[in-house]
């Protein structure tokens, strides 16, 4: 029988082994370090990490106005912001500061902000 014990252990031989094998990568190759060092997480490993950015637009508790300003550019899903431009956005008829302030409002208290570089004025 497994204990949580030996659980816990399995996965910090592997973890150690992870570490060893970066160690080693370290040491034999820099401009390998330099290419990890530059990836950037899938689009997928981020909606593991932030759910939040997988949910429909309409189940967020965005005011009815955002909501459908979101809806009418085709944002289906939160992360769909990610290849709209704020001047995209702004352009759009009725969405103003308002709704821009409180997209940026939600983004931050999500912790997402950084996903949107461009709404971080």
């Amino acid at each position: 029988m497994t204990t949580i014990r030996d659980e816990i252990e399995h996965h910090l031989s592997k973890i150690y082994e992870a570490l060893a094998a970066i160690h080693h990568m370290v040491a034999s190759d820099p401009e390998a370090v330099k290419a990890f060092a530059n990836l950037q997480p899938t689009e997928q490993e981020i909606i593991i990490r932030y759910p939040v950015l997988s949910k429909p637009i309409r189940d967020l508790p965005f005011s009815v106005r955002l909501t459908n300003l979101l809806h009418y550019i085709g944002v289906v899903k939160l992360i769909d912001l990610r290849s709209i431009q704020q001047h995209e956005l702004l352009r759009t008829k009725n969405f103003g500061k308002k709704s821009f302030t409180e997209l940026q409002n939600f983004l931050k208290f999500h912790n997402v902000l950084h996903f949107f570089p461009q709404f971080c004025s």
